[in-house]
């Protein structure tokens, strides 16, 4: 899953917000929440994290057999990738079953839209719509009344076929310009996935909307590609249904740094507030960004009192953000393709700094306890340990010492959704706050 697109200022955003006076602790007006302050989330038995303690615990490696055991005690998502109605509904059976007998919340993260990820790392999803909706609909009926969290589709809405770097249509190469069908068809099909889900009383639905240093609010001119015109993150919120769910999710599977993502998701939320009562754009009827549209001023925004129980909710994947982002370089001069140039000695177009970037941390661990009246839980969506992808750091093939290699990492990276024993050990004890006292 990547990042290109960052058209944003935080700075000077209101991260330590006061809500309005509020005699309630329910969530925004047009979703529910099913999350409080005594919510404990679902922890997999024999994960990832836990085999590997018991490896190291055979090996005589006592440190990383702590961290591990430590790591593995943490909520840990449950991704929804594949399979037939019948296998998935399994899963999600077997996962709430689980969670209930452990007295947990379940966290799913839904991961299947046609053309997901524009088929890079990460690629895959249903081959149709209607294929799509036919694995939402074995998801809803295994959730029922069952209290749970959904993320639905990570990169979903802030990485659309009509992007001049995805290039991709509904999973397939098919250059430039794109059929707008397609990003029509995106949007219904996390609209469906919103309403049957949400459909489920005790379902909390969060719609992923990239993160902070990705989309910016309005709509802009990437002033290349064809089209050029992109839609901001507020609109494609809003065409994704977002009055219909819980709120929308930051931050999945990325490294953002947890002060700066709350900046960000309070000012989508207060221009969620502010144009409530205007019309949401109709992608059916054409495909038509309006640039500028359709946010108030940053300034504006900023002064705009937090109202807890009237503006959209969200929640942050802190699951690797504990020591912010990869910096290449001077971050005030540099440019990261020259700066990995410089550093590396190879030559890219992008150095992929959200793929398993070195010296990342664990970061804030799950909860509801967030500090912020907008942040419903602070939540570990991607699984810390699991590999971004093979990361190549956009450099030729031919310039790399074998297929497929890594040059930061001096290796060849697990496939996507991987174990990665390296990375989950670095995440461990680069953990902040500290894993271990």
């Amino acid at each position: 899953m990547t990042a290109t697109m960052l058209l944003v200022g935080i700075a000077g955003g209101a991260t330590g917000a006061t809500a309005e006076k509020d005699s309630s602790n329910r969530g925004p007006a047009h979703g529910k929440s099913v999350l409080n302050g005594g919510t404990e989330f679902y922890v997999p038995e024999g994960n990832d994290a836990s085999v590997q303690a018991d490896a190291f615990e055979a090996a005589g490696l006592v440190e990383e057999a702590a961290l591990m055991r430590e790591l593995a005690a943490q909520q840990e998502t449950v991704w929804l990738t594949g399979g037939t109605p019948e296998e998935i509904g399994a899963t999600v059976s077997e996962t709430v079953a689980a969670a209930k007998a452990q007295h947990q919340v379940p966290v799913f993260s839904l991961y299947y839209v046609p053309g997901r990820d524009c088929s890079q790392y990460s690629s895959g999803g249903a081959t149709s719509e209607a294929e799509y909706r036919a694995f939402v609909d074995a998801i809803a009926d295994e959730l029922g009344s069952t209290k749970a969290v959904v993320i639905i589709e990570p990169d979903g809405v802030a990485l659309l076929s009509s992007e001049p770097w995805c290039g991709q249509g509904s999973g397939g190469s098919t250059g430039t310009p794109e059929d707008p069908e397609f990003v029509q068809q995106r949007f219904r099909e996390i609209r469906y996935a919103v309403t049957t889900l949400g459909a489920q009383p005790q379902t909390a639905t969060y719609i992923d909307a990239g993160n902070s240093a990705w989309q910016g609010l309005d709509d802009y001119d990437a002033f290349y590609g064809d089209p050029n015109l992109q839609y901001g993150i507020v609109n494609r919120l809003r065409m994704a249904g977002i009055d219909q769910a819980t709120g929308f999710a930051l931050n999945t599977s990325n490294y953002r740094a947890t002060e700066e993502l709350i900046a960000y998701g309070e000012r989508v939320s207060k221009c969620l507030y502010a144009v409530r009562n205007q019309p949401v754009p109709d992608i059916e009827a054409g495909y038509a960004p309006q640039v500028g549209t359709p946010c108030p001023p940053e300034e504006e925004l900023d002064a705009m009192r937090v109202r807890k129980n009237q503006m959209t909710h969200f929640v942050l994947d802190t699951s690797r953000n504990g020591q912010g982002p990869w910096v290449l370089g001077d971050p005030a001069t540099d440019d990261d393709a020259a700066a990995f140039t410089a550093e590396y000695g190879y030559t890219t177009a992008d150095p992929e700094i959200w793929c398993n970037p070195p010296q990342a941390g664990l970061g804030q661990r799950p909860s509801t306890d967030t500090g912020h009246p907008l942040v419903d839980a602070f939540l570990w969506i991607k699984v810390p340990g699991q590999s971004d992808g093979r990361c190549t750091r956009g450099i030729a093939a031919a310039d790399l010492p074998e297929p497929g290699f890594d040059v930061v990492r001096g290796m060849v990276d697990p496939v996507a959704g991987g174990w990665f024993v390296e990375q989950a050990l670095e995440l461990a004890r680069l953990a902040e706050p500290a894993l271990l006292p």
